[in-house]
């Protein structure tokens, strides 16, 4: 998670990282959950070979129970170490009905909580106003993970035209401020999701921080 301030910022627990922005005009601060998107890619090569990602998508949608919870992120970023253990997390013995699906949701909440905590440090240290979220990067491609965002922060997620080619986007936009070409294209909106309350992804996140802190403890 990213925001940005007119005035530099360091926090004393030393919780996000500080950089100057494009220009020097503005400061950006940064909470980062680590290793979080590639996790979805590869659980899906595991358990999904052959299978599109828009079908896994429409899969994911029909979930409607919390079966297991997952650990996998990597970055216990307030305390500046990584995780030693994680894993998927459910009650013994293990369930007749528990399905390759239930795994796959629970690995995509995992993304999304580990996401909304560090986006709850980022408010702890630097109360934010706005009422909506910009989104970027290729793990947005997941609508499943735009949604659980949007719910869990209660603000809108909204991701730009070619949001998925951020940094190709970003270079586009940094040398046509260099030659005075003006372009819309981070003008357009792409999609935006708007938060629902009383989602399975709200129920979700208190077993998941249960679960994760149980089996990581930082001295």
């Amino acid at each position: 998670m990213v925001t940005l301030r007119t005035e530099r910022y360091c926090d004393p627990q030393e919780r996000c990282w500080t950089d100057s922005w494009l220009k020097g005009s503005m400061y950006q601060m940064e909470t980062n959950p680590g290793v979080t998107g590639l996790n979805y890619q590869r659980i899906r090569n595991l358990l999904f070979d052959g299978v599109s990602y828009e079908d896994l998508e429409a899969a994911l949608k029909e979930v409607n129970s919390i079966k297991c919870t997952a650990s996998f992120s990597s970055l216990d970023f307030e305390h500046a170490c990584g995780y030693k253990n994680g894993g998927f997390f459910m009650r013994p013995p293990f369930r007749a009905d528990l399905h390759r699906i239930d795994l796959a949701w629970a690995l995509v909440g995992d993304i999304a909580c580990s996401i909304f905590y560090q986006y709850r440090q980022l408010l702890q240290m630097l109360p934010i106003q706005h009422d909506k979220i910009l989104g970027c990067g290729g793990g947005f491609q997941s609508e499943m993970l735009c949604q659980h965002l949007s719910d869990l922060t209660q603000k809108a997620l909204v991701l730009p035209d070619n949001f998925h080619q951020a940094s190709i986007m970003g270079c586009v936009a940094v040398c046509n401020s260099y030659w005075n070409i003006h372009t819309d294209t981070n003008e357009r909106a792409y999609k935006i999701y708007k938060p629902q309350k009383g989602s399975l992804i709200q129920e979700y996140y208190e077993i998941w921080k249960t679960n994760r802190d149980r089996v990581n403890t930082t001295v």
